[in-house]
């Protein structure tokens, strides 16, 4: 039960919503894959995990500058490891909102 949590729970807050379930099942207005290749394309240094810099450089090249002051407080609700990065687990928590 506890790694399906894991699995289901995309910002690991404890609760299951119905945008982590959509996204985790690969139901989501997306396939997963097309995430996945965007999470990939955001982190441009390859770690593995997105700065608020790289986030701020996508929003600058996809024409969404008026966005970049809300990075900061994005990676604070969804930084849930609290590293200062997102990772991909954390990436798709944030995707999962916008699914609800």
């Amino acid at each position: 039960m506890q790694k399906l949590m894991e699995k289901l729970d995309l910002n690991g807050d404890g609760i299951i919503t119905f945008g982590e379930y959509k996204v985790a099942l690969n139901i989501s207005s997306q396939p997963l894959e097309t995430w996945k290749q965007l999470f990939k394309s955001i982190d441009k240094d390859g770690s593995g995990t997105l700065s608020a810099e790289e986030l701020k450089d996508f929003l600058r090249r996809t024409g969404s500058e008026d966005l970049q002051d809300s990075v900061y407080a994005w990676m604070k609700v969804y930084d849930t490891n609290k590293d200062g990065q997102l990772n991909y687990q954390e990436f798709l928590g944030y995707i999962a909102s916008l699914e609800e």
